[in-house]
């Protein structure tokens, strides 16, 4: 699988990094994370003030399942 179809898959990158070329072109240097990540790492932040009772696997279980909701009403 290449990371040009995980990332589209995933909401495409959050934050990439790009450089400009001699000839003045733009070109990413860098996809960043994926839009998935980023939106599983803002879930996180929120259950983990919720939810100290759960070990950190299962929290960053359902920040994924939050995020794919949120690219599957994303792309409505």
């Amino acid at each position: 699988m290449s990371d040009d179809s995980r990332y589209e898959r995933a909401g495409g990158g959050a934050f990439p990094f790009t450089e400009q070329g001699p000839g003045g072109e733009t070109s990413i240097a860098d996809p960043g994370m994926t839009l998935r990540d980023w939106f599983a790492g803002q879930a996180m932040a929120g259950l983990s003030t919720l939810a100290t009772d759960f070990p950190a696997s299962e929290l960053a279980n359902d920040a994924y399942l939050f995020a794919d909701a949120m690219l599957k009403e994303r792309s409505k």
